[in-house]
């Protein structure tokens, strides 16, 4: 196996673990055997925007939760919740997130968190 090879590997395991947890997403699969050098640089990009820099990774999830709810993204919005969770943030904080999205993006975006928080606590 190539070195960039074993890299790809390294994190898309990563990846899958602190997302997905046990089912490689079809896009995942698609990409890694199609343009496995995209892949690898945008598991890299993403890795840089996990683990470095100055806000903490609670912020950085509670961010992504935004962006992903704008997008009415629910699968998104259970994992970025999860995550907000994991790294020590409180369900009030989650709430009032969905708040600020109901007053600035409207009710539906609002929702989104929301159920996107029943979700993720009920699993």
């Amino acid at each position: 196996m190539t070195r960039r090879a074993t890299d790809l590997e390294r994190l898309t395991k990563k990846f899958m673990k602190e997302i997905y947890a046990s089912e490689t997403p079809p896009s995942i699969r698609i990409l890694k055997d199609s343009n496995p050098e995209f892949l690898e640089e945008w598991l890299k990009l993403r890795d840089i925007a996990r683990h470095k820099g100055l806000l903490p990774l609670k912020t950085r999830h509670l961010i992504w939760l935004t962006a992903q709810a704008v997008r009415l993204n629910t699968q998104a919005c259970i994992v970025h919740v999860r995550g907000a969770l994991d790294a020590a943030a409180k369900i009030e904080e989650i709430v009032e997130t969905a708040m600020i999205l109901y007053i600035t993006a409207g009710s539906s975006v609002g929702d989104v968190v929301l159920n996107a928080l029943k979700e993720a606590k009920s699993t």
